[in-house]
Formats: structure tokens, sequence, C-alpha cells
């Protein structure tokens, strides 16, 4: 079950349902959407997204960065859009499940005119677990 911004998994342990013998009960407890991430180390690491088509005016990320994130808005053809490339993206140095990304302090990603975009991560000391192009 989730529970903010963690999966609560209950696991009974112990011998065959409606058996004598003593059972044990525990609660194990992951970040959301932390089965897999995406992991850069000391050497910068980038990834680029297949071409997505959204409505999402922000982009959310769970993250955990001890190092940096920096996040670029590409065209289809891959190409930075103005004012949303690597450099425009402030960094984040985070542990969020929904950090919210901005570009010169602002999250609007409603001004790119294209509803195609691709989205390119670079990242050091770094894990991605999972990003939402939110309303």
């Amino acid at each position: 079950m989730r529970r903010g911004e963690e999966l609560w998994q209950y696991v009974d342990e112990g011998a065959a349902h409606g058996g004598d013998a003593p059972r044990t009960y525990y609660r194990y407890k992951q970040r959301l959407d932390g089965f897999t991430s995406l992991d850069a180390d000391d050497a910068i690491g980038t990834a680029t997204t297949r071409p997505l088509v959204t409505d999402g005016s922000q982009l959310l990320l769970n993250v955990n960065a001890t190092g940096w994130i920096k996040v670029a808005l590409l065209d289809a053809a891959g190409n930075e859009l103005p004012g949303f490339g690597l450099d425009d993206c402030d960094t984040i140095s985070t542990d969020s499940t929904a950090h919210t990304v901005t570009w010169h302090g602002s999250s609007d990603l409603s001004r790119p005119a294209s509803k195609a975009k691709r989205l390119k991560f670079a990242m050091q000391k770094a894990k991605l677990f999972a990003f939402e192009l939110a309303p």
C-alpha cells in the first residue's frame, strides 16, 4: 500500500495458514517508485528519452542526487529548445520523490509550442527513479 512517499508491503512468515507454529509479521518500506533507477557515479552520465507527447506543464523527478542532475527539454529531433537546455536548468541536488525541475527559476513547460518533446538527463553521483510530466 502507498503511505505518503513510501510503499509498505506486509509479509507473514510462519507455518501454513491455520497451523500451530508461531507466525511472524514484517512490514517492508520502500521508496515510492524505487524498484529501479538510472544511476550515475563519479563519471557524468546522460540519457535521452524517446519523443513524448504531453500536455504536462511541469516536470517532477523522483531522485536522490548527492551530486547533481540537470534536465534539457528537446524537440522531437533532439535539439535543445531555447531556454530549456542543460545550461538553463537549475542544478538539482536533493533527495525527493517529487522535485519540480526549473529552468532559470521557472517550471512552466507550457511555453514551448511543440507537444512532442524529449528529455535529456545529465547527472553525476545521482539516482533517477522516475519522472512525471504533470498538469
